[in-house]
């Protein structure tokens, strides 16, 4: 490239801002400033602790988006297992967790798969808030 060939390419780039200057850019930089995108609805976590062979609450409200965690608080292994096969936690061994984020609304019976007897149920809300009271969060 040549030193001509330069020059040119130079004056082609103060072009594209020509007649905006500082303050145009300033104006752009406020105009996309206000250009913010709605916050999405803040969701709900919803704790349950497994301890003393059962699930802490044994039910749980939540509204599509709200987030469930159980925690392994025995000294043994337990499974967080949808009576409908939707999810299982597989093997949750002491201290560990088990997340799961809501997707559909209906009521959701769950065990545990090596205890039977620790029944849970999952009652879920199409939308709107969640019942904190109910979900022990």
């Amino acid at each position: 490239m040549n030193a001509r060939t330069s020059g040119s390419m130079r004056a082609l780039r103060p072009g594209l801002l020509r007649g905006w200057g500082v303050p145009g850019l300033v104006f752009g930089a406020l105009a996309l400033a206000g250009c913010r995108a709605a916050p999405a609805p803040a969701r709900t976590v919803h704790a349950v602790a497994i301890r003393g062979m059962q699930f802490d609450p044994a039910v749980v409200r939540a509204a599509v988006g709200d987030t469930l965690r159980w925690t392994n608080r025995d000294l043994v292994p337990h499974t967080v297992t949808s009576r409908t096969g939707d999810f299982d936690s597989k093997d949750l061994p002491p201290d560990s967790t088990f997340s799961l984020v809501v997707s559909a609304a209906g009521s959701q019976p769950y065990a545990c798969t090596y205890h039977p007897t620790m029944k849970g149920t999952l009652e879920v809300q199409a939308g709107g808030p969640s019942s904190r009271r109910a979900s022990g969060s």
